[in-house]
């Protein structure tokens, strides 16, 4: 279910969902959704989080990556400056201190080069954060690391390559995700557990 949200003044620090049926609510397994109120004076909004990231290994040495990663912006980001691409691990924590690139325009397709570079033993992702003067946002978009690995020696007159040994062979090690805020279980009250819900 979406809710969309319309403009409206903070009176709280977040979002309480209530499971419903006809006139009856279930206060017991709402689910509370801390908001943070970001302005222009912030680190960039999770909402501004790039939508995606795509990259394709050019460098076929075993355990290193080169080549141009692309970032794909969300469609009505705003209040951000560049982007930086770097290693993490499956977790999504980093491992190196990336590469930047300045965003020319808020929702154009970004650009980031990316040198030869070995890759630390836990390298499992390239992720994409948004930032501006005031630090990194919290959203991301992930990609899984490919490796291209260099193929084995091309048979006497053959196009055919000899195959790789059976630990050689391009490595792939996650999917695509996006990084967003977790909810957290709302608390109970003593008002709550006194109701009696209706059957379900």
């Amino acid at each position: 279910v979406t809710f969309e949200v319309p403009s409206v003044a903070a009176a709280g620090t977040g979002f309480e969902v209530v499971p419903t049926y006809k006139e009856n609510e279930l206060p017991a397994a709402a689910v509370f959704l801390d908001v943070v109120d970001y302005t222009n004076h912030m680190k960039v909004s999770p909402a501004f989080a790039p939508i995606a990231i795509s990259f394709l290994d050019e460098d076929g040495d075993a355990d290193s990556i080169a080549g141009t990663a692309v970032v794909f912006p969300a469609p009505d980001a705003q209040g951000l400056e560049f982007y930086r691409v770097a290693l993490a691990d499956a977790e999504g924590k980093l491992l190196n201190r990336g590469w930047t690139a300045h965003a020319s325009s808020p929702t154009g397709n970004v650009t980031i080069e990316v040198p030869a570079t070995g890759l630390p033993k836990d390298a499992a992702r390239l992720v994409v954060h948004a930032g501006n003067s005031f630090g990194f946002g919290d959203g991301f978009a992930s990609l899984a690391l490919v490796d291209t690995q260099p193929r084995g020696p091309i048979f006497p007159g053959s196009e055919e390559r000899a195959p790789l040994p059976k630990k050689g062979g391009d490595r792939r090690l996650a999917d695509t995700v996006v990084g967003v805020p977790g909810a957290k279980k709302a608390p109970r009250s003593k008002k709550a557990d006194q109701q009696q819900a209706e059957p379900w």
